[in-house]
């Protein structure tokens, strides 16, 4: 089945301009980019998937992480260009055989009323699309519901294998499929660019999306910046809406860490009714990739993770 056809069968309306990245219907086609199906309806500012990550770390969650301004020495360009090259050079991942899995481990914050609501997310993921994905508990004093663990069918996951490795057809490409073929909402294909790069993605198809983003205007370098696991990295960001959109990965792998979503101008967010506004420099959502690896069963991680 060619990918063109997958998408149709996941997503019949995704002509239909989606109401932002970060919409159920945006968050849905995530969770089906990664082979992943739609969950229960989330809420409205939700931007990252469970997909690439380092080794397991004891989590540490500080939530007064708060992204650092713009260096104006350094561009965005020459990061991600260097970015671009270095994910060329990168091996391959590990590709699931027969009866394997590719597990993921990710943990997902998601302001929920008046505090962050967090949650454990693992997924199982065989070649032919069908797993598992099973979630914690949400802890959090706010938390009004949160992921459901669920099971998925063959045929639902796309694989990013066979994405365009030159950067202005993938950019067609995520314009066409998830931005009703006009590219006027730039946070989305910021958004979708970095979901592709966490979906572990090979090599070449890397390299395209960093220098996919590399061309968004207004791509901001962040600094070197740390994630909630306490690893080093460094962080790109664009800001739309009010809200800036962060990425933060290792240069020398080029493997992401974390995204998260930052109010920077709460009176440009377009809140749901009757919800309560954020705060300058609150942090909206966030997903840290604690874990990854291939495995032989559904329920199995790979020994870093344990």
């Amino acid at each position: 089945m060619d990918l063109d056809t997958m998408l149709d069968e996941a997503a019949p309306a995704r002509h239909v301009r989606l109401d932002g990245p970060d919409s159920p219907a945006a968050v849905s086609l995530y969770r089906q980019i990664i082979g992943q199906p739609p969950a229960a309806a989330r809420r409205r500012y939700r931007l990252a998937v469970p997909v690439i990550a380092g080794a397991c770390a004891i989590v540490a969650l500080a939530l007064a992480f708060i992204s650092a301004p713009a260096r104006h020495g350094t561009t965005a360009a020459a990061i991600l260009n260097q970015a671009a090259l270095t994910a060329a050079r990168q091996p391959a991942a590990a590709v699931p055989g027969p009866a394997q899995y590719v597990y993921v481990e990710t943990i997902e914050g998601q302001r929920d009323g008046a505090g962050i609501c967090i949650q454990t997310v693992r997924v199982w993921t065989a070649p032919d699309g069908s797993g598992r994905e099973v979630a914690s508990a949400p802890t959090g004093a706010f938390c009004h519901g949160g992921i459901p663990s669920q099971t998925f069918s063959k045929g639902q996951g796309i694989v990013t294998a066979d994405l365009p490795t030159d950067p202005a057809r993938l950019e067609q490409f995520i314009v066409r499929h998830f931005e009703g073929g006009a590219r006027e909402d730039v946070a989305a294909t910021f958004d979708f660019a970095g979901t592709f790069l966490q979906a572990g993605a090979p090599p070449h198809v890397r390299a395209a999306l960093f220098r996919l983003i590399q061309s968004i205007p207004g791509i901001e370098w962040l600094g070197p910046m740390t994630d909630r696991l306490g690893r080093h990295g460094t962080g790109v960001g664009f800001t739309q809406y009010g809200v800036r959109d962060v990425l933060i990965f290792d240069p020398a792998t080029t493997a992401v860490l974390e995204r998260e979503g930052i109010a920077v101008d709460p009176a440009q967010i377009d809140m749901p009714p009757g919800e309560a506004r954020f705060s300058a420099g609150e942090v909206i959502n966030y997903t840290v990739y604690e874990a990854s690896g291939v495995v032989n069963s559904i329920g199995a991680v790979p020994s870093a993770a344990t």
